[in-house]
């Protein structure tokens, strides 16, 4: 829907808190709106495709596998697993609490708010809807303005299946979303950069509303001199050449074995020629504007580039340029790059890396390349990162039963699975204590040798 007043996203608010009060709770509502999506999504399929075409130039192939396939294969997973997530969950007792059954129940939230970002402009925003969904909340989604094209499929979709008190889509730009975010939803679910998510974040605790920030940062990805270069070079491509690059997990920069940094510098050529040819016109993205567009080209300057292609500003393709790491006051150090830009650095040490990798702490990806297991054991435990992912690059991402999310600067909360089940639920504490068994001593007056009897049990 598109809202012109502030008092329209009040009304669709309030009537998403009702529509969760009295329709929503049960385990067949939630399973039967999982299945309206699919549904939805299926019947929508090509409208969808055509839309991310036009939106990001995506192929066909990349649609399939990052987009759609991968939000259907969300819906499967929860419908298969959701009647056991709904089950209380019984834990033990303690000394203080016996006899006593103990459980946790998890209690939707209410109405949800799901922000979303242009670069996967319908899997980012109807993956973690599943999961509120499958937790028993009303849902608002709010798609990317940049991506206008998927927007509009996605609220045609919705708007066909869903009634608005249950699943509703809200277009616009900054005020819109301004609006939004001053509403008291009961949780709200943000993909994005971290400059926005603290603006979401400051919102957001003005009704102390909790929040799950899904947001990016700078991924290293650590190559050592044991990693086979052909298969190194070719992981390494799909992780950065997909979508454009414009992917929040994507290696944003190498960190290579200085022994090794030529010959997978050529292996890199050879591969990338492979994928996409001279001219990359074998399914490779495009950049969403032409701001976005000129950001790139300006992060180039002062970069010695090593490998490159034809770039056109009208088409708004931009090939993989594989720079040397520039100095150290150059702006591509610090930023995010988010496209098709990959500097390399090189190490002799693991000192030099965790120095270098340091700079920019908590990424919310850490990719790993090496044969040697103390080497990678060693550099996942010691670098704080969202996720790790060795000897590959993004896949981690699809596992279902790996959470996903970031720390520090690269977000907090996760999901997918059963993590976005227990994201979108309270887990509500419930004791229950018998009236058959009672020990008076635990009531005052308390005589010193109680007191002595509960310190030995307790303190030992």
């Amino acid at each position: 829907m598109i809202v012109q007043t502030k008092d329209q996203v009040t009304t669709l608010r309030e009537s998403q808190q009702r529509f969760f009060k009295d329709h929503y709770r049960s385990y067949q509502a939630r399973e039967q709106a999982l299945l309206t999506l699919k549904e939805a999504i299926i019947t929508y399929e090509d409208s969808i495709y055509s839309a991310l075409r036009a939106d990001l130039g995506k192929s066909d192939v990349e649609i399939l596998t990052t987009e759609v396939a991968f939000v259907i294969q969300e819906i499967n997973e929860t419908l298969k697993h959701l009647l056991h997530w709904m089950q209380p969950k019984r834990v033990r007792g303690s000394l203080l609490t016996f006899p006593s059954s103990n459980k946790i129940h998890y209690e939707p939230f209410g109405s949800v708010l799901i922000i979303a970002p242009w670069n996967y402009p319908f899997q980012l925003l109807i993956a973690p809807a599943i999961g509120a969904i499958a937790a028993g909340n009303s849902v608002v989604l709010k798609p990317s303005e940049f991506a206008p094209k998927t927007a509009q499929v996605i609220e045609a979709m919705i708007e066909d299946f869903f009634p608005e008190s249950q699943l509703a889509v809200v277009q616009g730009e900054i005020k819109e979303t301004t609006w939004l975010l001053e509403e008291p939803f009961d949780y709200i679910f943000f993909t994005g950069s971290p400059k926005v998510g603290s603006i979401v974040m400051a919102q957001a605790a003005k009704h102390l509303t909790p929040v799950t920030l899904e947001l990016g940062g700078k991924s290293p990805c650590i190559v050592d001199e044991t990693a086979p270069l052909q298969a190194t070079a070719k992981r390494i491509l799909f992780g950065k050449t997909v979508n454009a690059g414009q992917t929040c997990i994507a290696p944003d920069y190498l960190v290579v074995h200085e022994s090794i940094k030529d010959k997978l510098v050529d292996a890199l050529r050879v591969e990338l020629t492979a994928m996409y040819g001279t001219h990359y016109n074998q399914g490779y993205g495009k950049i969403i504007h032409q701001g976005h567009y000129n950001r790139l080209e300006g992060l180039l300057e002062g970069c010695k580039v090593l490998i490159s292609g034809p770039r056109d500003a009208k088409k708004r393709t931009f090939p993989l340029h594989v720079v040397e790491a520039p100095k150290k006051n150059h702006p591509i150090h610090h930023e995010e790059i988010f496209g098709p830009i990959l500097p390399i650095y090189t190490y002799k040490t693991k000192s030099d890396i965790e120095h270098l990798v340091s700079q920019e702490a908590n990424p919310l990806a850490l990719y790993i390349f090496s044969q040697n297991q103390a080497f990678r054991d060693d550099l996942a435990k010691s670098i704080p990162a969202g996720g790790v992912c060795i000897n590959d690059t993004i896949l981690h991402i699809v596992n279902p039963y790996l959470p996903f999310g970031g720390r520090g600067r690269s977000g907090h909360g996760a999901y997918h699975g059963a993590t976005s089940f227990l994201t979108f639920s309270h887990q509500k504490s419930v004791m229950t204590r018998s009236f058959h068994f009672d020990v008076d001593q635990k009531y005052p007056p308390y005589s010193p040798k109680i007191f002595n009897a509960i310190k030995h049990l307790l303190m030992k």
